[in-house]
């Protein structure tokens, strides 16, 4: 469930940030567009939603899926297996 995906194209950037819910947990993503993407784990959806508030301030606007990479599921997949692993490691 996507709860936000921004990209920011401007002044040589191509860039996306992103959240989704995805296993029940809340996962920020971004990373330079169509390489691979960085994922972080929120509290709360709300808290995701800040970040996209900041985003947009820096010149980040909403976007469509077409931003996202090919690999998009596969590496949200991993990314929310990480996120499991670790936190019954903890």
């Amino acid at each position: 469930d996507l709860i936000a995906l921004l990209h920011n194209h401007n002044e040589g950037h191509d860039k996306i940030w992103g959240a989704v819910r995805a296993n029940g947990v809340v996962l920020s993503f971004w990373g330079k567009r169509g390489a691979k993407l960085a994922f972080k784990e929120y509290r709360t959806a709300y808290d995701a939603e800040k970040v996209s508030w900041k985003k947009m301030d820096k010149g980040y606007n909403r976007a469509e899926k077409d931003v996202l990479p090919e690999d998009f599921e596969g590496q949200l997949m991993m990314a929310a297996l990480g996120m499991v692993k670790f936190a019954l490691e903890n």
